[in-house]
């Protein structure tokens, strides 16, 4: 019967394991936003994203073109966010996946709504 217990124990142990995922792996945010200000995702406005981006370190940050390039970049490097080529209306979505997922999005979005601090 001991050993009948014990392997219950373990199986009750090994279940909890599973249900108890770390936050990190539950989901990812994912939203579209829209460049507004004038001169688009230029170099200034690029490095204040990836300033931003770089210093969620734990999270995962990309930005893909929502048109028919659906082109893809690392938010933390200057120049793939530059390759984009992201002019003013253009639609960029952007993905975050990692423990501090929900405050990266919402620091993103707001600068992202606020032109950059450019006007």
């Amino acid at each position: 019967k001991s050993s009948q217990l014990a392997n219950k124990e373990a199986d009750t142990a090994s279940d909890s394991h599973v249900t108890n995922r770390p936050l990190h792996l539950k989901q990812m945010q994912q939203r579209t936003v829209t460049i507004t200000n004038r001169l688009g995702l230029h170099a200034r406005a690029a490095a204040k994203l990836v300033k931003l981006a770089a210093s969620y370190r734990k999270s995962r940050v990309t930005l893909a073109r929502s048109d028919a390039s659906h082109q893809t970049a690392d938010a933390k490097s200057i120049f793939s966010v530059l390759l984009l080529a992201a002019t003013q209306n253009t639609l960029i979505e952007i993905t975050v996946e990692g423990p501090d997922e929900d405050l990266a999005m919402e620091a993103l979005c707001r600068l992202i709504a606020d032109k950059f601090g450019e006007e």
